[in-house]
């Protein structure tokens, strides 16, 4: 409710905005469409931008099937998967 009334001030104010949602933010194209809404050139990864974990999510937990399953519940089966191309088994 305090961000849908949020966003509806904002609209009503007529003000400019950027929804992006935290995945967003940690793709190269989610930061080109930020660089580009503040009219800024892009800048180099880096800092708190650059993602330091490179481990397949799963093996940050102690109950993976619990992960699995929220993750398949949010719709985001493929953070699970790390840096790795493949995704990990259902």
């Amino acid at each position: 409710m305090a961000r849908a009334a949020i966003m509806d001030t904002i609209r009503r104010g007529g003000q400019r905005y950027i929804e992006l949602e935290y995945a967003e933010t940690l793709t190269p194209a989610g930061l080109e469409r930020a660089w580009a809404f503040f009219g800024v050139p892009a800048i180099a990864e880096r800092g708190a931008i650059r993602k330091t974990n490179t481990r397949p999510l799963l093996e940050c937990y102690s109950n993976p099937d619990a992960v699995r399953a929220e993750m398949q519940e949010i719709g985001r089966i493929e953070w699970l998967a790390g840096d790795d191309p493949i995704l990990p088994a259902a």
